[in-house]
C-alpha cells in the first residue's frame, strides 16, 4: 500500500504537474504586463507543498508572498511590493549587507549562511540546512517524477513545519531586540514598514515566513548568475573585452547618466543571458474544458531583451546602450507613447522606518527608489516588467558587481 505521503504526493504534486499547461505570452511593446495576466497564484502548482503544510496556498491563515499576489491584493499602490523592496534598497547594501556578501564570496561562509543571515540575522540549524538542500534539489529538476525528486520533496515537506517554527522564533528574537544588528536583515524592514504587531499590519509573521521560503526560489538566481558570468568571461571575447575596458577605466564613476560603467556592464550581462527565463502569469479561462488545466502564460525575457523593436542593434554585447535607454524616472513616456493617461500614476512612498528613502513607481508600474531609477524599457527584462518587477533588482546588481570586482582583483 502507498504511504500517506505518496498518496498526497500523487494528488498534490504529480497530478497538478501533469495538468499544468504553459503557453507562450506576448512579447511586450511597453515595459509592463496587463493586469488581466494575473500574478495571483503564479507559481507552478506542484511547488506549493514546499511553502505550505497543506500543499496549497493559504494566504490568510499562513501568509502570502507578493510574488504570487494579484495587483489588487497588494494594498494601495502596490504597497506590499514597496514594503518588500524597502529591505533591498541601495543604501542598505552599502551599509549593512556588503560585509555578509564579501564573507560569502571569500569562502568564509556558505550559501545557507548568507541566505539566513541576510533574511533573519541567524545561522541555520542542521534541520534548516537539510530542508534547504532538499528544497534546492527539487527546484533543480524540471519534473517531479524524475529520480530522487520524490525523496527530496518528502524531506523538504517533512521539515517544513520545523523551518516555519524556526523562522518564527528568529523573527521574535529580532523584534524583541535580541538579534545583533537587526538593521542588517530583510525581516527588520519588512516588520517595521509592514506594521508587524499593529492592528492593521500589511506584513504579518506568516507573510515574513512565506517570503523567506519563496526567496529560496528567487535568490537561487544569485549563484546561477555568478557562474554564468564566470563562464562568459572565460569563453566570450566580446564580454571579456568590455570587462577589461570597464574595470580599467574607473568602473564606479558617475558620468552624467543614472548608471555607472559597471552598472551598465552588469545590466548587459543580464540582458543577454537572463538567469530568470520568463515571467509567469495565471490565465483565467472564460470557457473551461471538462478537465480544467492549470494554465499559465510565460513572457519570455530573452525574447523581449533581443526584440529589434526596442534596440536598433540588439545582437551585439554593448553596455553603452544604457547611456541613452529610457528609465523609470521619465514621467512623460506614456504621453509620448500616445496614451491618454499613464497606466500607473506615480505615487511616492517614504519608507516608515525613518531612513531618507522614498519609493515611487514609473508610469508603467515599476517600483524603484527615488534617485536610483531602473532601465524601464520592454527590451530590458531580466527582472520582469512593470508592477511585477523583482524588488531585489538593485540588490542583485550590487551582488554581481562585487563578484566582478573580485574577478578583476584576482
Amino acid at each position: 500500500m502507498p504511504s500517506e505521503f505518496d498518496r498526497r504526493y500523487a494528488a498534490e504534486v504529480l497530478e497538478p504537474y501533469r495538468r499544468t499547461a504553459r503557453y507562450a505570452g506576448e512579447t511586450p511593446t511597453m515595459p509592463m504586463i496587463d493586469l488581466a495576466l494575473s500574478k495571483e497564484g503564479a507559481l507552478l502548482p506542484h511547488l506549493w507543498g514546499l511553502l505550505y503544510d497543506g500543499w496549497r496556498p493559504e494566504p490568510v491563515l499562513a501568509g502570502a508572498t507578493v510574488f504570487a499576489q494579484a495587483y489588487e491584493h497588494r494594498g494601495p499602490d502596490n504597497r506590499r511590493k514597496r514594503i518588500l523592496m524597502s529591505a533591498m534598497t541601495p543604501d542598505l547594501y552599502d551599509r549593512w549587507y556588503r560585509a555578509k556578501v564579501e564573507a560569502y564570496l571569500d569562502g568564509e561562509t556558505d550559501y545557507d549562511d548568507l541566505f539566513w543571515d541576510l533574511h533573519l540575522g541567524a545561522k541555520a540549524t542542521a534541520e534548516v540546512r537539510e530542508f534547504g538542500a532538499a528544497f534546492d534539489l527539487v527546484l533543480a529538476h524540471a519534473s517531479p517524477d524524475e529520480p530522487g525528486v520524490r525523496d527530496a520533496y518528502a524531506t523538504a515537506h517533512e521539515r517544513l513545519g520545523e523551518v516555519q517554527a524556526w523562522i518564527g522564533g528568529r523573527l521574535r528574537e529580532l523584534l524583541d531586540g535580541r538579534t545583533p544588528a537587526p538593521e542588517a536583515t530583510f525581516a527588520h524592514y519588512w516588520a517595521r514598514n509592514g506594521g508587524l504587531g499593529g492592528a492593521a499590519a500589511d506584513f504579518g509573521p506568516g507573510d515574513v515566513a512565506v517570503e523567506c521560503l519563496h526567496d529560496r526560489i528567487a535568490m537561487a538566481q544569485w549563484p546561477v548568475a555568478a557562474r554564468q558570468i564566470e563562464a562568459r568571461l572565460d569563453g566570450d571575447d566580446a564580454v571579456r573585452g568590455w570587462f577589461e575596458r570597464t574595470m580599467a577605466e574607473a568602473p564606479d564613476r558617475r558620468d552624467g547618466g543614472p548608471f555607472t560603467p559597471l552598472d551598465r556592464f552588469v545590466m548587459e550581462l543580464l540582458r543577454t543571458a537572463p538567469p530568470n527565463p520568463g515571467s509567469l502569469s495565471t490565465l483565467v479561462a472564460r470557457k473551461a474544458p471538462a478537465e480544467d488545466p492549470v494554465a499559465f502564460a510565460v513572457t519570455d525575457h530573452l525574447a523581449a531583451n533581443t526584440d529589434p523593436r526596442h534596440w536598433a542593434r540588439p545582437e551585439p554585447f554593448d553596455p553603452e546602450r544604457y547611456s541613452t535607454a529610457p528609465t523609470s524616472a521619465d514621467d512623460g513616456r506614456s504621453a509620448r507613447a500616445g496614451l491618454a493617461r499613464c497606466p500607473f500614476e506615480p505615487q511616492p512612498y517614504p519608507v516608515p522606518d525613518g531612513r531618507p528613502v522614498t519609493l515611487t513607481n514609473s508610469v508603467f508600474g515599476a517600483v524603484y527608489p527615488v534617485g536610483a531609477p531602473v532601465c524601464d524599457s520592454a527590451g530590458y527584462a531580466p527582472f520582469g516588467f512593470g508592477y511585477r518587477r523583482c524588488p531585489a533588482e538593485h540588490l542583485t546588481v550590487a551582488f554581481l558587481k562585487d563578484v566582478l570586482r573580485r574577478r578583476w582583483a584576482a
